[in-house]
């Protein structure tokens, strides 16, 4: 035998072999490590825009002036305007655009998950989202507004103390509001949340609360279209200011650029008297600057990745923003002495090749798709499928498990069972029914009295609630105390807790063993409140 320390031929060999095999393996994590991946252009948002097509903007659940559908269903408003601007630039048709109707829970999360491209409603420009999202520019400055109605006799937050306030959860600006007020003027508020600012401001026309806080532009917009008296309702604007614009997802300096530089282009065409009416003129035989803007110099469109006749698309298919919208910055609102919203950047020149000015409105813009959700990236939807499956799989494991215990202990399998005698009483049934009966007589009725309670109670919950709602709006301010304090027990309590305490009430109060007569004829025990059979001519039988 050879020493161990001596290598055979073989074993040379075998070592030759595995260095080149490492060497080639080292070879093709190097070559993949320095292989050119998918450039940002590729992977970016103006890629998935162009692959599909559209562009798809976050816009509010209906504001009118801003972002709202109307009776054919187009969208209208500023903030739609806006979002047309971004798809004439991109894709050279404003009609290449899907609005998605987002509440204030949902436009964030839409935007860093890709589901809108860009989001322009009234959203407020914080630190803490714009560490989550890129707010690119400002569009409008807004501020929080206080509505109650007249009758309350308030003329200052003060006056207000102790009240309910309907608000909508999600949204830090009007929950910071509020906290802000409250200690300004040593006060207290009752908050009332809800998921949507639509129900929010439903709860609370409705008078299920005292005031409700928005942004002013927005409850300017609901007192005058929603409510049925807007003149029974003020409006106290407070005096801080809201800057709004619109945000993309970050990391993608490309979009960025687009989203700022075609707002800019269009308060730009405002501040120099380029409108639809003259861009055409101008882009022949206007001032150089004009045309260098319209299409005349090429470089100006290569430099932010567009067609060069990127910027006379915009104003000839969106316009110069002009319009109702702003148009009077120092009109004042019917329901209170100051404006609903301040237009952002008034009066300013900041120093940048395409000087900013004031936006002044909207207008009316070309008909546009229809409302249509974004289709999932096929990602997505390979991976829900693979979660359906899997769920699939162990609905039919365990199926298949019972199947094979049942079996392996003789009991049988089907509803054959369903024909047998069901050898029991039902206590109070809508149907005939006796131990004699089999158990599918037994489960019918036990849906006939299930849809029996359900219509009663249907029908008790709306005289009470009715009559709660009559009393909640008395001028008597016993009667709407107390109708008050039942809504709001009944709204804070858990339905568990609620079952919970009347259950344990009721064994409380009745005997074990024994009856209560509450009428003639009339007894409740502990096992329920049994109907008294009556004979057709005659006394209750005993």
């Amino acid at each position: 035998m050879q020493p161990s320390s001596v290598q055979t031929p073989e074993t040379r060999r075998n070592t030759r072999r595995l260095g080149r095999a490492v060497l080639s393996l080292a070879g093709v994590m190097v070559a993949a490590a320095c292989a050119p991946g998918a450039s940002q252009e590729e992977r970016g948002a103006i890629a998935r825009m162009k692959g599909r097509d559209y562009v798809t903007c976050g816009a509010s659940q209906g504001i009118t002036g801003l972002s709202r559908p109307d009776e054919r269903g187009v969208w209208r408003g500023f903030d739609v305007d806006v979002c047309r601007a971004f798809a004439t630039a991109l894709l050279g048709d404003a009609q290449k655009i899907r609005f998605i109707p987002l509440n204030a829970a949902q436009r964030l999360p839409a935007l860093q998950t890709g589901e809108i491209d860009v989001l322009s409603r009234t959203t407020t420009m914080t630190f803490t989202r714009d560490m989550a999202v890129r707010f690119v520019t400002v569009t409008q400055f807004d501020t929080d507004v206080l509505i109650f109605r007249k009758r309350l006799g308030a003329a200052s937050p003060t006056d207000l103390n102790g009240r309910t306030v309907c608000l909508q959860s999600g949204g830090s600006s009007a929950d910071n509001t509020l906290t802000r007020v409250e200690a300004e003027a040593k006060i207290r508020f009752e908050r009332v949340y809800f998921d949507s600012t639509i129900t929010a401001r439903d709860a609370y026309f409705s008078g299920r609360c005292d005031v409700y806080v928005t942004d002013g532009f927005l409850g300017a917009s609901q007192v005058a279209t929603v409510a049925r008296k807007p003149d029974d309702h003020a409006l106290l604007y407070l005096d801080h200011l809201l800057p709004q614009g619109v945000a993309i997802a970050r990391g993608d300096d490309r979009w960025f650029d687009v989203v700022r530089w075609t707002v800019n282009l269009l308060i730009w065409a405002e501040q120099n008297g380029v409108t639809q009416a003259n861009v055409d003129e101008l882009r022949r035989s206007g001032p150089a600057d004009v045309r260098r803007v319209l299409g005349a110099d090429p470089a100006f469109g290569r430099a932010i990745g567009l067609e060069p006749d990127w910027a006379y698309k915009v104003i000839k298919q969106v316009g110069e923003l002009r319009g109702d919208l702003g148009a009077q910055p120092r009109r004042r609102h019917p329901h209170q002495g100051r404006p609903p919203a301040q237009p952002a950047l008034q009066g300013r020149r900041p120093a940048v090749p395409l000087p900013l000015g004031r936006v002044s409105g909207w207008r009316a813009s070309p008909p546009c798709r229809r409302v249509r959700a974004a289709s999932p990236p096929p990602g997505a939807v390979l991976a829900q499928a693979g979660a359906a499956a899997l769920v699939a799989a162990a609905l039919l494991l365990v199926a298949v498990s019972t199947a094979a215990n049942l079996q392996a202990r003789g009991l049988p399998l089907g509803f054959e069972f369903l024909g047998d005698r069901a050898g029991f009483k039902i206590a109070d049934t809508v149907l005939p029914f006796g131990p004699e009966d089999s158990y599918l007589q037994a489960i019918g009725v036990a849906v006939a009295n299930t849809v029996f309670l359900s219509a009663l109670v249907c029908v008790a919950a709306t005289f009470v609630g009715t009559a709660l709602g009559i009393a909640r709006l008395s001028a008597n301010p016993l009667v709407a105390g107390l109708a008050a304090v039942w809504v709001e027990a009944m709204r804070n309590t858990p339905p568990v807790l609620l079952l919970i305490f009347l259950y344990a009430l009721w064994g409380h109060v009745m005997p074990v063993g024994g009856a209560r007569e509450l009428a003639p004829g009339v007894l409740a025990s502990i096992r329920g409140w049994p109907r008294p059979p009556f004979t057709p001519n005659g006394p209750p039988l005993p």
